[in-house]
């Protein structure tokens, strides 16, 4: 039976490819920790001993990425083909490309 990556090598790899995965010390998923998102973050700082405004979030899913993120103090980042000016009420900055 073939080992298959786990979710943060594949986000790892992905970061490679556009040359960006140099930029982040960590890298979660909360698809392996198996936790609800607002304690993901919440033990994922505990963790690193780290404090919220140390952090960004980079998600593609307002709900389940941004919203908790921002609820503990993280700085957040919305990956999204949308141009919709309310989802700055949540995310701190909007990006449609991973592209230099």
């Amino acid at each position: 039976m073939r080992d298959f990556p786990h979710y943060t090598e594949l986000m790892g790899l992905a970061l490679n490819r556009v040359d960006l995965r140099k930029n982040f010390n960590h890298l979660f998923t909360s698809r392996e920790l198996g936790i609800p998102n607002l304690e993901f973050f919440t033990k994922m700082l505990g963790d690193l001993n780290l404090k919220p405004e140390e952090c960004i979030m980079v998600g593609n899913d307002c709900e389940m990425d941004i919203i908790p993120a921002k609820a503990v103090g993280l700085h957040t980042i919305l990956f999204t083909e949308e141009n919709n000016k309310a989802i700055f009420n949540y995310a701190d900055y909007l990006i449609s490309s991973m592209i230099k």
